[in-house]
């Protein structure tokens, strides 16, 4: 399919125009965007998840426009967090029982 097409004398995109979705004045409805000249709702297609063309992992649902929201750490599409950064521990002080100075008298 062409990517571009003229409708009323105007070049339109109707792979990705809203208002021209795959054919020219075939308008997606309220909160629809035109993926690849279909009219999908990004907040719910895996396929096109937030934006056109984002694909979830397989079984990973689309909710809010997000690939895994709220679903449980074992499920796929949620990926496991890591500590942004590792606080080290300070070192033992002479004055705790843990600090061994080798020097008793």
């Amino acid at each position: 399919m062409a990517r571009m097409r003229c409708c009323r004398h105007q070049c339109v995109d109707v792979l990705s125009d809203p208002n021209h979705c795959r054919f020219c004045f075939k308008s997606c409805k309220f909160a629809l965007s035109c993926c690849d000249g279909d009219c999908v709702n990004t907040n719910t297609d895996p396929s096109n998840c937030g934006q056109c063309g984002n694909e979830c992992e397989a079984g990973a649902p689309c909710e809010f426009g997000m690939c895994g929201y709220a679903a449980p750490s074992s499920q796929p599409g949620k990926r496991h967090r890591r500590p942004k950064f590792h606080r080290p521990h300070p070192p033992p002080s002479p004055d705790s029982k843990h600090y061994d100075d080798h020097d008793d008298e």
